[in-house]
């Protein structure tokens, strides 16, 4: 299993979001960007992410 460490960047906020996942960093980033995950995920709270 690989795993792979990720960092998104907003760049409308500047603002950076970092993470670990098991699954591909571009399937990890759609996720994001479709807010699959918790609403108090501070990553939900933006719209357009970009990976770094």
């Amino acid at each position: 299993m690989n795993a792979y460490f990720y960092i998104l960047h907003c760049e409308k906020l500047d603002r950076f979001y970092s993470g670990i996942t098991t699954l591909s960093p571009e399937e990890r980033l759609e996720n994001h960007i479709n807010k699959v995950y918790s609403k108090r995920n501070f990553s939900q709270k933006v719209d357009v992410w970009i990976l770094f």
